[in-house]
């Protein structure tokens, strides 16, 4: 379950600031110098989370998006990753559905 929650997390991290990019210059910056510098912020997202015990699913369910905003991602995209950390799984290959107790958090 972590390692997927982090997969989704990285995509929306990916999608968000592959956006970002390319909306920076009125000029086409090169794909290979694009892909490098999202996947360097999403890296550090990652590493952060980590170096701040993120390192397993109870952990990421205890994320406040503060938490998740302070590891590199936008406020807006931290609430939105923050549900995902949350979710639970009714079986391995169900839906994801949010905790409900914890989905107030």
């Amino acid at each position: 379950m972590y390692q997927k929650k982090l997969e989704e997390a990285c995509a929306l991290l990916t999608s968000h600031f592959t956006a970002v990019e390319n909306s920076k210059s009125p000029q086409p910056q090169p794909k290979e110098q694009t892909q490098s510098r999202v996947q360097h912020c999403v890296d550090t997202f990652v590493a952060a989370l980590k170096e701040a015990g993120g390192t397993d699913d109870d952990a990421l369910v205890q994320c406040t998006w503060e938490d998740i905003e302070s590891f590199g991602a936008p406020k807006l995209l931290a609430k939105r990753i923050g549900k995902i950390f949350r979710s639970t799984a009714t079986d391995p290959n169900g839906p994801i559905r949010s905790a409900p107790n914890l989905a107030a958090a």
